[in-house]
């Protein structure tokens, strides 16, 4: 949906095809302000969260393994 606005209705509005947006001043007020940290940061914090989850599987599932040490025969006898 954003692409549409940023590639058809952003072009025709600046030529005057179609009418300009005009903003409505809803996060100037601290009210404003709260409602946007609290659903717009919750909901992208949960995208962080499953991103950060999804990083530590991968970096644990390709972590190279040392062959020196996987082997129990490098290990001289004393």
């Amino acid at each position: 949906m954003y692409g549409v606005v940023l590639v058809v209705y952003a072009p025709l509005s600046g030529a005057g095809v179609l009418p300009r947006i005009t903003p409505d001043g809803a996060f100037t007020s601290s009210v404003g302000i709260t409602w946007m940290v609290l659903f717009g940061g919750l909901a992208f914090a949960g995208l962080g969260f499953g991103l950060i989850a999804a990083a530590r599987s991968y970096a644990t599932r390709t972590r190279p393994v040392c062959a020196i040490a996987a082997t129990t025969d490098a290990i001289p006898a004393a």
